[in-house]
C-alpha cells in the first residue's frame, strides 16, 4: 500500500506521482491501495491489511509518523 500527498497535489509538485507504485511493482510487489493523506491511510491500511507500507512524511489532515503509529496500534486489537 502506498500513501503519499502526490494524490492531491499532482498538479503542483514536480515528483511523479506513480513513483512508489512503480518502485514496489518493479521489485515484484504488487500495491494493493493507495491513500492520499493520513486519515485515509489508517481506513485503508485497517481494510487491506498490507504487508508492507511506504507513507509520506507530511501529508493533509494526518502526518504520515502519527497515521503510521495508529496503524501500528491495530494490530494488536487484531490478534484479540
Amino acid at each position: 500500500m502506498t500513501v503519499n500527498r502526490f494524490a492531491i497535489d499532482r498538479g503542483r509538485l514536480g515528483v511523479c506521482p506513480q513513483e512508489p507504485a512503480r518502485m514496489v511493482e518493479t521489485f515484484g510487489g504488487t500495491v494493493v491501495g493507495e491513500a492520499g493523506d493520513g486519515i485515509s491511510a489508517i481506513s485503508e491500511y485497517d481494510r487491506l491489511t498490507p504487508d508492507i507500507v511506504l507513507m509520506d512524511i507530511t501529508m493533509p489532515q494526518m502526518e504520515g509518523i502519527e497515521a503510521a503509529e495508529r496503524s501500528c496500534a491495530i494490530i494488536p486489537a487484531r490478534a484479540s
